[in-house]
């Protein structure tokens, strides 16, 4: 064994002659080609190893600070996150953030992943990332720019999921005034901006005012558009919503009807999205104490989810529960009773 030995040794008492003229740069490239083989394969186990080993050489040969350490970095970060360890993702990309901050680098990309990742798992950091992020986005493309808008948006998600309402409309608002200039006023993604912040008004600051206020200059536009279709019709649905909470039910039933009879004219009086819609109406009714108008439009939506789902299914299930209790307020408890036996069969051999 000691010829063996002797080479070793005599190879390590050159390795520094030669060593000064390795391409490390290359070295780590060619490495991460073939992690990312790895990576679209599927061989999440192999490519963490490789991916580590990048790390491990590119600090050791290019510096902590170097460009392709913030890369090793990040790649692990991802191939962590496809393992499901979102964890190690996490602790890679800060690792990656750090280099970038460290070495003067651009940690836009980083941020672009790390942002979503702290979203998910309520870090309580995300909203600084992602308020880092969205000034990062400001000054290498503007204020007025698709990536300044999804920067916005996903700000606005992570103070929403905190908690922190008045920070979240803030910034929805913001993402809101910069769609006109760069969409235009009838552009779908303006008009998804605005349902956004009506929704988000009603369900998240109970201010339906402010919500209906939002959802009407909505329709306004979508109008002056001439759109129609789904998006116009869950607005509808929505001020009829607010308006019912209000107690304003005769308009309320008008935008109600002016959603079904869409529907009727680009599917046909059988479609079976009508169901739900009737079933609105049928809520309309009762709220002003019409119980046989809103008993005709609930046998309605059953009739239609029988044709779209069949006798023995779950939604039709519900539809004959719903027009049951409605039987028994109209003391037609023998149609009630038979409604709620087919129900119950359903449901019971469900589990």
């Amino acid at each position: 064994m000691r010829p063996v030995l002797l080479i070793l040794l005599v190879a390590a008492s050159v390795l520094p002659a030669w060593s000064q003229d390795v391409d490390h740069v290359a070295v780590c490239e060619e490495k991460t080609g073939e992690l990312s083989r790895l990576y679209n394969e599927q061989l999440f186990g192999d490519a963490v190893v490789l991916a580590e080993e990048i790390v491990s050489y590119s600090k050791e040969h290019l510096g902590d600070q170097h460009r392709r350490t913030l890369v090793a970095y990040l790649n692990l970060g991802h191939v962590h996150k496809a393992l499901g360890a979102r964890e190690q993702a996490l602790l890679s990309w800060k690792q990656s953030l750090a280099v970038a901050d460290a070495g003067g680098h651009d940690p836009s990309g980083v941020l672009a992943n790390l942002v979503p990742l702290c979203r998910d798992q309520g870090h309580p950091e995300a909203a600084g990332f992602a308020q880092r992020h969205v000034e990062l986005i400001e000054t290498a493309h503007g204020a007025e720019s698709q990536q300044m808008i999804d920067a916005l948006a996903a700000l606005a998600r992570i103070h929403e999921n905190d908690g922190h309402a008045a920070e979240a409309e803030a910034v929805l608002r913001r993402r809101l005034d910069l769609h006109d200039p760069v969409h235009g006023r009838h552009h779908y993604a303006t008009l998804n901006a605005f349902f956004d912040l009506a929704l988000f008004l009603g369900a998240m600051r109970s201010d339906i005012d402010g919500s209906e206020a939002v959802a009407r200059e909505c329709l306004q536009r979508h109008e002056a558009a001439g759109n129609t279709g789904p998006a116009v019709r869950l607005i509808l649905d929505h001020i009829a919503l607010v308006l019912e909470a209000r107690q304003e039910y005769t308009e309320a039933f008008a935008l109600r009807q002016r959603a079904i009879e869409d529907i009727k004219a680009a599917e046909g009086p059988d479609s079976y999205r009508l169901a739900s819609h009737y079933a609105g109406l049928a809520n309309n009714c009762l709220y002003r104490e019409l119980s046989p108008q809103a008993a005709e439009y609930l046998e309605r939506a059953l009739e239609l989810n029988v044709a779209k789902y069949g006798p023995d299914n779950s939604m039709t299930a519900m539809a004959r529960l719903d027009l049951a209790d409605l039987y028994r307020d109209l003391d037609r408890h023998a149609e009630a009773d038979a409604l709620e036996t087919a129900a119950n069969a359903v449901l019971n051999s469900e589990g």
